[in-house]
């Protein structure tokens, strides 16, 4: 019997054996705006777009002395993990079932779930 945890990943299902899986807590936009706000103490407001940010960094930061720090700390922020919870467990008894069917049953609603929340192949 093979058991996996299901996770919802974007708009894929990934099925992995380990107990957790991570993604990046901040990408693009939105990691340059929390390290100006960790590196400065500047809110910037998330409803800017990608061009004010890199503009308001290259204006402030760029080639300025305040550039390696910054981007130290842009660094660190762009490298943070958060654990992305698992949707349920995943268990099935066929050795000869390949992962990629299983997510097929799985993405066509042809699972059953038992009393734990487990679904079942």
């Amino acid at each position: 019997m093979k058991k996996y945890k299901m996770f919802q990943k974007g708009n894929k299902i990934v099925l992995t054996d380990g107990d957790s899986l991570y993604r990046n807590k901040y990408r693009g936009k939105k990691a340059k705006i929390e390290a100006i706000n960790r590196y400065a103490g500047i809110s910037i407001p998330v409803d800017w777009t990608s061009k004010q940010v890199n503009d308001f960094i290259e204006k402030r930061y760029f080639g300025k002395k305040e550039w390696a720090a910054y981007l130290k700390v842009f660094e660190s922020v762009a490298s943070e993990k958060e654990e992305i919870k698992s949707e349920y467990s995943v268990v099935w008894a066929s050795d000869n079932t390949s992962v990629e069917d299983v997510l097929d049953l799985i993405k066509n609603g042809n699972y059953v779930k038992n009393e734990s929340g487990e679904i079942i192949i």
